[in-house]
């Protein structure tokens, strides 16, 4: 998924307000994935493919869409570390985020917000 937002930012980062970029990040779709290392976020149309194709269920696949607070990061992000060698500032601030699905009360639908962002709205619900 890094490098599928590094192609994103490096494509269609640059225009004015961002929007172009920021209406591509909107739809990009996260299900988790439990490897041998740990959990990591895959891309939902892939995943599904690949379930498909090994004729195993996609019931458990859960599509989730970066919580505001994600974009306003990867955004931040892209704004202070695009335009290096490679993008690797970029590419390793990005990889160092770590992300929470969190569903949301009112609508049922499970998003990803910032580790750091969830935790700080639970110490101050507390």
């Amino acid at each position: 998924m890094v490098d599928k937002i590094l192609y994103l930012c490096t494509n269609y980062g640059g225009h004015q307000n961002e929007k172009r970029l920021l209406a591509h990040l909107e739809n990009i779709r996260m299900s988790t994935y439990v490897r041998e290392v740990g959990i990591v976020l895959v891309d939902t149309s892939a995943y599904i493919l690949e379930r498909r194709a090994r004729n195993q269920p996609e019931n458990d696949i859960v599509p989730m869409k970066l919580h505001s607070t994600a974009l306003q990061k990867i955004l931040y992000l892209y704004n202070m570390y695009s335009g290096h060698s490679n993008e690797s500032k970029m590419k390793g601030s990005i990889s160092a985020l770590d992300f929470v699905p969190y569903q949301r009360n009112n609508t049922g639908e499970t998003v990803l917000i910032t580790n750091e962002d969830y935790m700080r709205v639970l110490q101050g619900a507390s």
